[in-house]
């Protein structure tokens, strides 16, 4: 509802087998792209971006575009590979 009320229009990339898929979402950026909302790992799938498949992304984005990572779910993970992506906010502007 905040998203509609600031005049915010959402844009939703094609997942694969309930995983989201980077290209899809570079894919859909645009000159009105403000922000990448991304929960990972996802609710209520679990599905998660990789470290370095989320680290991409961000590389392949423009600067002005804000990458939002929504990591509530984290404490659930029990795969030892995933890694959090705390460190890429504490060293990118553009990363929450």
């Amino acid at each position: 509802m905040a998203i509609k009320a600031s005049g915010a229009r959402i844009v939703r990339a094609k997942e694969l087998n309930f995983q989201a898929q980077t290209e899809a979402i570079l894919g859909l950026i645009n000159n009105s792209t403000k922000m990448i909302f991304i929960a990972n790992p996802n609710n209520p799938t679990g599905t998660m971006i990789s470290y370095e498949n989320l680290k991409n992304l961000h590389k392949k984005l423009p600067p002005n575009i804000l990458l939002v990572i929504d990591e509530a779910y984290i404490e659930y993970v029990n795969d030892n590979n995933y890694s959090s992506f705390l460190s890429l906010v504490e060293n990118n502007n553009n990363i929450v």
